[in-house]
């Protein structure tokens, strides 16, 4: 069951000698734990360490998932080299082929934070979305590991993934994604030619859906209470049209909401929020 998006607010109660007195719960936005969506580039040791940080510091157990390379093995190894440059002391690579082995999903089980590189997001797509893996990462995730990817890597955990351009028109082609960053699909290659209409465009097939496009060098880290925050050197455009597109080639489209975000500013992404509404 995909989460959902809303804020889960609770009354605790306390005494009878006290009626008035009651905590209200940290809100969730998410079922789990906190994204880390990065550009391609965006191997900025801040971001790295963050990911660390987000993760259990001294204590996290990251596992590194290079599904979508072509050389997931040189691919892992240069990334647990990386992080363990960064001081983390526990870093695995798991390269999911076929049915996980015991020693694999235990892997997944004790995880604290992943880490997904970039590569072809229909081959994260198609690999982990097999029961098996998905059920083994929600369930990491949702007892609070960290999910954060690169490239495709962060391009996959929305409703709706970008998977390409059409080769003529630079239209985007759109997957399923995973749906635990509910209502959202992520651009990670938004200054490629036709970003910000493929993102713009990539919003109106499900309403309603936030655009989160990242510049490179650039990441947006989201807790599990719907905040956010610019880490990196660029900026994080958010779109959402509000009106309906117009049935013509190419597609037009009126009333855009749009807020582009500067390195280190942070943002409310539930409901209108997000544009000060």
């Amino acid at each position: 069951m995909r989460p959902a998006v809303a804020i889960a607010c609770a009354l605790c109660l306390v005494s009878a000698a006290h009626p008035m007195q009651a905590a209200e719960a940290p809100r969730r936005a998410f079922a789990g734990g906190p994204f880390v969506l990065m550009s391609d580039g965006a191997d900025q040791e801040a971001i790295g360490r963050r990911i660390l940080q987000l993760a259990g510091g001294d204590r996290a157990r990251l596992v590194i998932v290079p599904a979508a390379s072509e050389a997931p093995g040189t691919v892992g190894k240069t990334y647990q080299t990386y992080f363990k440059r960064l001081g983390a002391r526990d870093v695995q690579v798991v390269i999911p082929t076929g049915e996980p082995s015991a020693a694999q999903a235990a892997t997944f089980h004790q995880a604290t934070g992943f880490f997904l590189p970039g590569g072809d997001p229909r081959k994260i797509l198609k690999t982990l979305s097999k029961p098996s893996w998905q059920g083994a990462l929600q369930g990491a995730w949702r007892r609070g590991a960290v999910i954060a990817g690169m490239g495709s890597g962060a391009m996959v955990w929305g409703d709706l993934a970008i998977l390409g351009n059409e080769k003529a028109t630079f239209h985007p082609m759109l997957g399923a994604g995973f749906g635990l960053l509910e209502s959202a699909v992520v651009d990670a290659h938004f200054t490629d030619r036709g970003g910000f209409g493929r993102l713009v465009e990539a919003t109106v097939h499900r309403s309603p859906v936030l655009g989160i496009g990242l510049e490179p060098k650039t990441a947006l880290v989201v807790t599990p209470d719907g905040r956010a925050e610019v880490s990196g050197q660029g900026t994080v455009t958010l779109v959402r049209p509000m009106g309906r597109p117009a049935a013509t080639k190419p597609l037009s489209i009126a009333d855009v909401r749009v807020r582009i975000l500067a390195p280190g500013e942070q943002a409310e992404l539930l409901g209108e929020a997000v544009f000060g509404i």
